[in-house]
């Protein structure tokens, strides 16, 4: 029973012994490092109806990252989620030719908002706010998207530099706002985004973190379709500032974001102003450890508010939202966080609550 394995062996040992110029071999990288986490999230909300289940148990992430570094000066990732539809969250291939440059090609997440540029296990507070949905999740200013970006860092960590142009896609076969119901490709990819950002490291063991950001979307097509329609590709921006503070177990973060929300944007309409929305929060988090032999290695206070009104020009359409908790680690590799969100409304909207406890693992 052993003999074709042993012989498989052999022939595989032998394949690899014998390869020539321009034929596959085994290795493919100097070093490559797995990682990942899975987050578990059971959670209750009293703005459902009667009709409706408001409890409800997921699995809102289960990732997994590989890291390769193929030579000194090169180096790829990728990161899947099999929690997701969409299946690949980050594709990246990077060259750094010295210790202050880097160019990265593929899907990653473009450089603007502090707070979207968190990694999703390692947020302030369970979920991010409302200000964020909006510029990422609807108008595309941030979060991930494909295109190249090239980052600088000076020596000794205190400036940064990042800037890249992207497809403007996102996660999706479609850009955001795009009518023509195409796929991204070299054919059909028409307008490019423009995002960058600058940091400073600041104070006493670089406890201040200081920057800016910008980012231009070029949304719909400039074309006239088969019933002789027009339309017309149109260019919308967004801006931002944000601060972090560290301080032993203190950490805090402030952001403010503004810009076009062109959520009403057709591209068929010649003359199309977009109202601007603006949004601000801070957050803070205070962790201690828990000395002795226990279950529990550290706690963690947290907490979270934010300002949000989505169109400068009309009343009482804006909201806040408030997020408070606590967060228990086992080790450093688990952790059981427990928050509660109140929003608010300026309009008659009565005002919601959610409870949400989440279990998240690292590999």
């Amino acid at each position: 029973m052993q003999r074709p394995l042993w012989a498989t062996m052999g022939l595989l040992a032998l394949a690899c012994s014998v390869a020539q110029a321009g034929e596959v071999t085994v290795k493919a990288a100097e070093k490559l490092t797995i990682s990942g986490y899975t987050q578990g999230q059971a959670a209750y909300r009293d703005d459902l109806p009667d009709s409706l289940v408001n409890h409800s148990a997921y699995i809102k992430r289960a990732r997994v990252k590989l890291a390769a570094e193929l030579t000194a000066s090169t180096s790829s990732e990728l990161e899947v989620d099999f929690a997701s539809s969409r299946l690949v969250k980050d594709a990246v291939l990077a060259i750094h030719p010295g210790q202050m440059f880097r160019l990265h090609v593929g899907q990653f997440k473009r450089p603007f908002s502090q707070e979207e540029l968190f990694s999703s296990s390692a947020t302030p507070v369970v979920d991010l706010g409302r200000t964020n949905q909006l510029s990422t999740t609807k108008l595309g200013y941030s979060g991930r998207s494909q295109g190249f970006m090239g980052l600088f860092k000076s020596r000794g960590g205190r400036f940064e530099a990042a800037a890249g142009v992207f497809t403007g896609s996102g996660e999706a076969d479609l850009g955001v706002g795009d009518k023509l119901l195409a796929r991204q490709t070299d054919v059909n990819n028409r307008g490019k985004d423009w995002v960058g950002r600058l940091g400073a490291n600041l104070g006493n063991n670089q406890a201040l973190h200081l920057a800016a950001n910008v980012s231009s979307r070029s949304v719909g097509g400039s074309f006239t379709d088969g019933g002789g329609v027009l339309h017309r590709a149109e260019t919308f921006m967004a801006w931002g500032a944000d601060a972090e503070f560290k301080s032993g177990g203190l950490l805090l973060w402030a952001e403010a974001l503004s810009g076009d929300n062109f959520s009403g944007f057709t591209d068929t309409v010649a003359a199309f102003s977009a109202p601007t929305f603006m949004g601000w929060h801070v957050a803070g988090n205070f962790q201690k450890p828990i000395g002795g032999d226990h279950l529990f290695s550290a706690w963690q206070l947290e907490g979270r508010f934010e300002m949000f009104d989505p169109d400068l020009d009309v009343s009482d359409d804006g909201s806040s939202l408030v997020t408070g908790g606590l967060s228990l680690f086992l080790g450093k590799n688990m952790r059981w966080r427990t928050n509660a969100e109140w929003t608010t409304y300026q309009s008659s909207q009565p005002e919601t609550l959610r409870l949400v406890a989440e279990l998240q693992a690292k590999i």
